[in-house]
């Protein structure tokens, strides 16, 4: 079991009306995560992922982080432990989201948190930043 599983997602301080919003100023285009790599059909489905989970509040993503595997990312358990790039993301916590119904439900979403803004970075098709057993077999 890895050390995500026991690490406690900060308590929102947020109105709980607040809904999360969606930023592309940190997301990594020229990498191997990058969207534009995906089938268009896959594309088309994050799409209509992000508006869904655009209606969500941080608190409903809370308690719903079982279903969307909403959780900060500790980067010693991943592929990329050096984390993002991007100093502007240097003070933010790092988080996933799981896009539920793309590939098997494989699929992730890497990004950091400020207030109620989910900065992108990374598009994970195949669950490879945060290995795991179970969604590879």
């Amino acid at each position: 079991m890895g050390k995500n599983k026991h690490k406690t997602i900060p308590t929102p301080k947020l109105p709980e009306d607040e809904t999360i919003k969606f930023s592309f100023r940190c997301y990594d285009e020229s990498g191997k995560f990058c969207l534009s790599k995906w089938e268009k059909e896959d594309v088309s489905k994050v799409l209509k992922r992000l508006k869904e989970l655009n209606r969500k509040t941080y608190g409903e993503l809370h308690r719903e982080k079982t279903v969307y595997h909403f959780h900060p990312v500790d980067w010693n358990t991943t592929t990329e432990k050096s984390g993002y790039a991007d100093n502007y993301l240097k003070d933010k916590e790092p988080f996933q989201i799981a896009l539920i119904g793309i590939n098997n439900q494989k699929a992730r979403m890497y990004g950091a948190f400020e207030r109620n803004i989910f900065y992108i970075v990374w598009f994970d098709f195949e669950h490879l930043i945060t290995p795991s057993v179970l969604k590879h077999t």
